[in-house]
């Protein structure tokens, strides 16, 4: 009787013998959309037709990869584009360009630009941490030999976004 009295009671008052608890917090992060804007065009140069080669813009090993002997005409100074990019802070984003691009001449003449090179990250897709992020592209410009003189020209993309 002392037994059913004594579960009874434990019953009624609740009590229970083999309980714990704990507690979590429940959180949520709000990111500002990212954004890119260009702020220069990526330049190789003037240079004197002399043959194949070709001129390397290499922004990811800060000038020490660039190969611009090829020619280059004085006054006529090569120079990666450049873009802004605004993200959260501390915010991992991926950066991709455009894998090659033929820059058109005069008539149908181009040139080739057989990769991208880019800093943060140097070639292809990479990330890099943000709220403001300056990135560079440079790339390599092949010369086949006997281009005709003139601008040659082409538009390439750079896209950003979040990881």
């Amino acid at each position: 009787m002392k037994k059913i009295t004594f579960i009874l009671i434990a019953l009624i008052t609740g009590t229970t013998f083999a309980q714990e608890n704990a507690d979590a917090t429940a959180s949520a992060g709000v990111v500002t959309a990212i954004d890119i804007q260009q702020t220069a065009d990526l330049y190789f140069g003037a240079f004197l037709d002399s043959g194949a080669g070709s001129i390397t813009l290499d922004p990811s090993t800060a000038g020490a990869g660039d190969d611009i002997t090829y020619g280059i005409i004085g006054g006529s100074t090569p120079h990666y584009a450049t873009f802004n990019v605004l993200a959260s802070e501390n915010v991992i984003f991926n950066v991709s360009t455009t894998a090659s691009l033929d820059l058109d001449g005069p008539g149908t003449e181009t040139l080739s630009i057989s990769s991208f090179k880019y800093n943060p990250s140097g070639t292809g897709a990479g990330t890099a941490v943000g709220d403001e992020v300056e990135i560079e592209v440079g790339g390599v410009l092949d010369i086949v030999g006997g281009e005709t003189e003139g601008l040659y020209t082409g538009t390439f993309n750079v896209a950003v976004s979040y990881e």
